[in-house]
């Protein structure tokens, strides 16, 4: 996934946060919180891709841990976990998901009311296409490359 790319998902995330909730899903004084679901172990140093999605956060104004919480959810290369982990997210009640190709089915199949976002341009986000994800119930926005 490019720079580029996760730069136009953050700011899709961050639409989508924005935006104002029906009363009885909003939390009062709450931070907002951002579900992110990966195929691949959580890299710490985090890669190029979750330093630009971090750094993009902090752009916009955002203090993660304080103003702004992103829980993340990785497989590690075991796709039996992923749909478990995007449940897992979705109790937790994040207002948006970010799904990383190889991860937008189970995020899909977990919620049909919380946004999902994720990259457009991979094989996987032009076989997920959210016209469809929206015809069928779903929430998925494709950010195109």
């Amino acid at each position: 996934m490019s720079v580029r790319r996760l730069g136009q998902i953050l700011a899709l995330v961050i639409g989508i946060l924005a935006l104002p909730l029906p009363a009885a899903a909003q939390r009062p004084g709450s931070v907002p919180r951002i579900g992110y679901l990966i195929l691949s172990p959580l890299a710490d140093p985090p890669t190029a891709e979750r330093q630009a999605f971090l750094r993009g956060l902090h752009e916009l104004g955002y203090v993660v841990g304080r103003t702004i919480i992103v829980e993340y959810r990785s497989a590690a290369w075991n796709r039996e976990l992923l749909s478990d982990l995007a449940a897992e997210l979705v109790d937790g009640k994040v207002d948006v998901i970010v799904a990383v190709p190889g991860t937008i089915d189970a995020a899909r199949q977990a919620t049909k009311t919380i946004p999902i976002v994720f990259p457009g341009g991979s094989e996987s986000s032009r076989r997920d296409d959210p016209a469809v994800s929206a015809s069928a119930g779903g929430s998925g926005h494709r950010v195109a490359p």
